[in-house]
């Protein structure tokens, strides 16, 4: 049979557990061996963009950006950060290559990472100033920046009619990095005296290489989908090319105010120089999806997945994500999303493509911890690729073959 490409944008446009063709690489490579894989297929634009925090909301920025704060207004902005500190994380992505015929798919993309996090205490000391006798703690604030080309190549392959594996192996080629590797502190103000004392250290990296590999298997039948998916195993990244670190350190002891001003009490200094080769580690990932299409327009999928810290074997998170895709035109595939993070909270999607034949235009959009000025975030996504209809011929039961027909 001929599976016709506006019928392949149903099998797998959003929902990540029908993907396949060169989008299977970011879920599951044995998802390439799926009957509804192209034949030959190629995206001309993919990026993805994502940004939020874990205190703010647009509503309160826009409120109190450039305004005076009154006590109500700093009570509401320092109640909107956790115990645990503001926590600020983005990332984006953007293909240079990717290209897929049937089981086999092809990918060179450009991946950029950062997060941050900053403790409260220094927020309730710049909305209200230091209190007499308190030590404001800098403890353990974290700050992280890195960016990555990723080049690599899947196979999927069948085993009978409902069950397949697949592979991909990665070259990982690290463009730059830094980081804060320490950090610590504090500062106190009695009735007498001012004192504090604190170091802050980073390191940075311009070049490195590493690789990683992603194994699955995915079974199907009757409109069922599972697939289950262990992603990005490998040593993570080593960084040799540009290495440097430095380190900030001051210390502040005062009688009072005066003699600050007027005698030598604080002492501080600023220190670089090369560093060692280092390792950042990528966190591995194990991905579970079931899909169901209760209908030939729709496609609803279940999706969990989790990091694990590779030298721990630690939890570093975990999510869960709901999709319906559906096609209420044939050329035009719709979908909405639901996802749970442990990190991020929760985030509301809306997906709309647009299907010309064998083109497609993709877009997404999603609202994090929030909806519309409640948001602490949002993700973005941009898609504009080609895909061609594949022949298939009759199945070889129970024999290895190149995807299942």
């Amino acid at each position: 049979m001929v599976v016709g490409a506006t019928l392949l944008a149903l099998a797998g446009v959003f929902n990540p557990v029908s993907m396949t063709g060169p989008d299977a690489l970011r879920v599951n490579p044995a998802q390439l061996a799926f009957v509804e894989r192209p034949g030959f297929s190629c995206r001309f634009l993919d990026l993805d963009l994502s940004a939020g925090n874990n205190a703010f909301s647009f509503a309160q920025y826009n409120r109190y950006t450039g305004a005076f704060l009154d006590q109500k207004s700093k009570d509401d902005i320092l109640g909107s950060i956790p115990g645990a500190g503001l926590g600020i994380a983005g990332s984006a992505s953007a293909s240079g290559v990717e290209f897929g015929f049937g089981n086999f798919a092809a990918s060179v993309r450009t991946v950029g990472q950062g997060e941050l996090s900053l403790p409260k205490d220094l927020f309730d000391l710049a909305l209200y100033g230091n209190q007499l006798g308190r030590v404001y703690e800098l403890v353990e604030p974290k700050a992280r920046a890195q960016a990555l080309l990723r080049a690599g190549a899947g196979v999927g392959s069948a085993f009978g009619e409902h069950f397949a594996v697949g592979v991909a192996a990665y070259y990982l080629r690290g463009l730059a990095y830094a980081d804060v590797s320490e950090a610590r502190g504090y500062f106190v103000t009695t009735e007498t005296a001012l004192a504090g004392e604190g170091l802050v250290a980073y390191r940075k990296a311009s070049g490195g290489s590493g690789y990683s590999f992603d194994a699955g298997c995915a079974w199907w039948n009757k409109g069922w989908r599972v697939s289950l998916a262990a992603l990005d195993l490998g040593p993570g990244v080593t960084w040799v090319d540009g290495l440097e670190q430095g380190e900030f350190r001051f210390v502040l002891d005062s009688a009072n105010a005066y003699q600050l001003k007027t005698e030598d009490r604080l002492s501080y200094g600023f220190e670089t120089g090369a560093a060692a080769p280092f390792t950042s580690v990528q966190p591995w990932r194990g991905r579970l999806g079931i899909s169901n299409d209760p209908l030939r327009w729709l496609s609803t999928g279940l999706s969990i997945e989790c990091g694990v810290d590779p030298e721990l074997f630690e939890l570093e998170h975990w999510q869960a994500g709901l999709v319906a895709e559906f096609r209420p035109l044939t050329w035009l595939p719709l979908a909405a999303e639901v996802e749970y993070d442990s990190e991020d909270k929760w985030c509301l999607g809306a997906d709309a493509g647009l299907a010309l034949g064998r083109f497609q235009m993709l877009a997404r959009f999603g609202f994090m911890s929030g909806v519309w000025d409640r948001a602490k975030g949002v993700t973005l996504g941009l898609g504009i690729g080609y895909c061609r209809a594949y022949q298939h011929t009759e199945p070889e039961h129970f024999r290895i073959q190149y995807g299942v027909n």
